[in-house]
């Protein structure tokens, strides 16, 4: 009988998981999904947001980068062309 026991496999749709690891378990971050999920808050100032005219730090940091396509623009991409 013991080893019927031990044999069964653990159906996890049916059975619950240990209650040992129950609370390991629930210390698990969830998955965050990016489409319904905000951000992290600390990342925010950083990325800033669509509905404000500020870009973040981010933002601006790659707008400056990206910037300038012509010889005479004090931009990186502009200095480097």
């Amino acid at each position: 009988m013991l080893l019927d026991d031990l044999t069964d496999p653990l159906d996890p749709v049916t059975e619950p998981l240990d209650p040992l690891l129950d609370p390991l378990l629930d210390d698990l971050d969830p998955v965050v999904d990016p489409l319904t999920d905000p951000l992290d808050p600390l990342l925010d100032p950083l990325l800033g947001s669509e509905d404000d005219e500020d870009e973040g730090l981010l933002g601006g940091i790659l707008g400056g980068l990206l910037q300038g396509e012509d010889e005479d623009d004090d931009s990186v991409l502009g200095w480097l062309w």
